[in-house]
């Protein structure tokens, strides 16, 4: 039978005679609640379960209490900073000699950096103005001085060399030898400067009645077994120490298998011609040049 509940109005349509009390409220049924009802659509339900009391259909508006330190939706940090109030004043600093010794040490820190700055402009200066590398001589040593931006101290000593027939003198370096070579393939004379320990880096000087070319270099190299002859550098003027020279450059491979870098120089002076010819391996030939052989080149001169 279905039974509704008077409480509630729940319907219970699974009510029997012996049901006593609501299933939904559990408050007793009446005496008049046992007629079988029609069922019509239920009201609405709580949100209850069982013989436990219903929580209400509506539930009251709930309304955030503001917060009590700012009118800005957005709180503190990113939001009103005045909201806060003004900052705390900074604490006090303490009296005593820091703040003096801490001044102190910035004054000797700058007297300091003052002197080094002046220091370093004298030396600037100085060298600018010239500077001192040692040529030595058959009669001793002596310093004689490199003038311009361009001088640097960090060049070998040079020792000055001067042809036994007065034909060149030139200078090279303290740690290089020099020997006359007998047979320089035409007629004249050839003088050889190396290192004292190695031939793989050379610089010749020769003189010859004959007149050359700088298709000379060519034949100089494969006259010392060098192969792969490769020119790097067509014939050009170019002038150091006041003579116009004729250079020509190429790259080559030498007899122990590595590749080389010669240049030649040629200049014609009545009445015959100045040929130099100077090499070294292809990854050592930048440093050498800078070092010895525009040194060696700029220093010649002839009778």
């Amino acid at each position: 039978m279905i039974i509704r509940c008077n409480a509630c109005g729940f319907v219970n349509g699974a009510a029997d005679e012996e049901t006593a009390y609501c299933p939904n409220c559990g408050a007793p049924y009446a005496a008049d609640e046992g007629a079988t009802v029609m069922a019509g659509p239920p009201p609405a339900r709580g949100n209850s379960y069982g013989g436990y009391t219903p929580y209400p259909t509506q539930a009251p508006e709930y309304m955030p209490t503001p917060p009590p330190f700012s009118t800005s939706p957005t709180p503190y940090p990113y939001g009103d900073k005045t909201a806060f109030g003004p900052p705390p004043p900074p604490p006090k600093r303490k009296g005593g000699l820091g703040p003096f010794v801490g001044g102190m040490l910035v004054m000797l820190g700058l007297v300091v950096l003052a002197l080094c700055g002046l220091a370093a402009y004298a030396a600037a200066k100085a060298h600018n103005n010239g500077d001192t590398t040692l040529a030595q001589t058959g009669s001793g040593t002596s310093p004689t001085t490199n003038t311009g931006k361009n001088a640097t101290t960090s060049l070998p000593a040079f020792l000055h060399y001067s042809d036994p027939q007065g034909q060149f003198t030139i200078n090279y370096p303290v740690t290089w030898h020099y020997q006359a070579a007998s047979n320089p393939g035409f007629s004249g004379t050839l003088t050889t400067f190396t290192p004292a320990d190695t031939t793989a880096k050379a610089f010749d000087v020769a003189v010859t009645p004959v007149f050359l070319t700088t298709t000379s270099l060519e034949k100089i190299i494969a006259g010392n077994n060098g192969t792969n002859i490769v020119q790097t550098e067509k014939p050009v003027t170019v002038t150091y120490n006041g003579i116009h020279w004729r250079k020509v450059a190429a790259n080559f491979t030498a007899s122990d298998g590595a590749t080389y870098h010669a240049v030649e120089l040629v200049w014609h002076h009545a009445p015959g011609t100045y040929l130099i010819v100077f090499y070294a391996p292809l990854g050592q030939f930048d440093a050498t040049w800078n070092a010895v052989f525009l040194p060696m080149t700029q220093s010649f001169t002839a009778a």
